[in-house]
């Protein structure tokens, strides 16, 4: 398999085709456009606190999505196309809702007790990073039940899981076999940078992160050969590349300095940083690709450029701060609200010269701009989540000098 000529379509299905069955009818644009590979984002159960990413059972779709047997028949239309599918995992924590978080939270003696990190109080784990310091002054979210504390990275709703527990390892490796039996080829690692947590560390990237892919990577492989593990990482580039190990960890890693560069490029003509990570992409593990995007579901991040830079480009795009995610260093910004049909066509065509996968955003093939809210959301990156534009696409289908059309011409030219 030649990872750099992955063409991945990345989509929440409820907001592309409603459920499952209106991804099945759908799949017929996804072909037409040259998508080889389809990234599902969370499909799962959820209260849907942080956009599915507050899973309360791993192995079951989410009811508006529609059923298994339903998911299923998705996957065999997409091999019948030759489509791989890639679901997202989130590994770094469940929703409080997830029946072993309510086993752990009943009782100091539940079994499931030590699935999660616990504390008598907040002393702990101090240095750690707070995601979201606007939604909760700590980590450390009280649980009345057993008059103690659960930590949670992320929204107060998302429990950390405590991967130090070898049971926690054989419980995803349960549930990685379990969609790969449903015909999924490959696993989005969500969140994995944040795994591990240790004292007097900001708990991101830490050494053992690296063992828990190794060991599910051989697990995957005795199982199927074929299978594509994509990590979503945090911290530098080199945080970033350390999680292809030595060819033994994940296939592709998100490359987001690319993002980052192509925006400097066409809003403040800065093109040096985009020419080095240029040069740069190629030299990856042999069985490796860097996985390249130009937008995704989540803030577009400017933290790979220099301070001044990255003040000077959100000022620019973003000057009022309606769209400001990430303390600041990023926004919730779809390219359409950014750049012009022209602008985007440039930058597509860059994207298309990287040696590496490349990832489509639902939307972003047709320039679409951000959702429109009477209030601002709590969290901003619902206005890169709207619902897909099917009028738009179809009136840039039937013109040859769209973004589609164009774009289309690139995947084309891709393979």
């Amino acid at each position: 398999m030649d990872l750099n000529k992955l063409i991945i379509y990345e989509l929440y299905v409820d907001k592309f085709a409603g459920d499952f069955k209106g991804l099945t009818r759908k799949l017929s644009y996804l072909s037409d456009l040259g998508v080889n590979t389809l990234l599902i984002l969370p499909h799962y159960p959820s209260p849907m606190i942080d956009g599915g990413y507050d899973v309360s059972n791993y192995k079951a779709v989410r009811f508006e999505l529609g059923d298994l047997e339903e998911f299923e028949e998705c996957m065999v239309e997409c091999e019948k196309r030759n489509i791989r599918v890639i679901v997202d995992l989130v590994l770094n924590h469940t929703s409080i809702r997830h029946p072993w978080f309510i086993d752990a939270k009943s009782s100091r003696q539940s079994q499931k007790r030590d699935w999660y990190l616990w504390g008598s109080d907040r002393s702990r784990l101090k240095e750690s990073r707070n995601v979201f310091p606007r939604l909760k002054p700590s980590n450390w979210i009280y649980s009345e039940p057993t008059d103690s504390y659960y930590y949670a990275t992320f929204y107060p709703q998302q429990a950390d899981l405590n991967w130090d527990n070898p049971q926690v390892f054989e419980a995803f490796v349960d549930i990685i076999k379990f969609w790969l039996r449903r015909g999924v080829s490959g696993f989005r690692l969500d969140a994995v940078s944040h795994m591990i947590k240790r004292e007097h560390s900001e708990s991101v990237n830490e050494p053992e992160v690296h063992n828990i892919i190794k060991r599910l990577r051989l697990c995957l492989e005795e199982h199927n050969s074929e299978v594509i593990l994509l990590a979503e990482t945090s911290g530098t580039h080199k945080d970033a590349y350390s999680y292809f190990g030595n060819g033994d960890e994940c296939h592709l890693v998100f490359n987001f300095g690319i993002a980052a560069a192509l925006f400097s490029k066409y809003i403040m003509g800065e093109s040096e940083m985009f020419a080095a990570y240029k040069a740069d992409v190629v030299h990856v593990p042999e069985g490796c690709a860097w996985a390249v995007h130009l937008r995704n579901h989540d803030a577009l991040s400017f933290n790979p450029l220099p301070i001044d830079d990255r003040t000077k480009i959100i000022s620019m795009i973003d000057p009022h701060h309606d769209f400001e995610f990430m303390r600041g260093n990023g926004v919730s910004m779809r390219m359409g609200s950014i750049l012009d049909s022209e602008q985007i066509i440039k930058m597509y065509a860059d994207l298309f010269s990287l040696e590496a996968a490349k990832i489509i955003y639902y939307g972003s093939e047709i320039g679409m701009k951000n959702e429109v809210f009477y209030k601002h959301p709590r969290d901003t990156r619902e206005y890169v989540r709207g619902d897909f534009d099917w009028e738009l696409a179809q009136s840039q289908n039937e013109d040859p000098h769209s973004i589609l059309s164009l774009v289309k011409a690139r995947i084309s030219q891709n393979k």
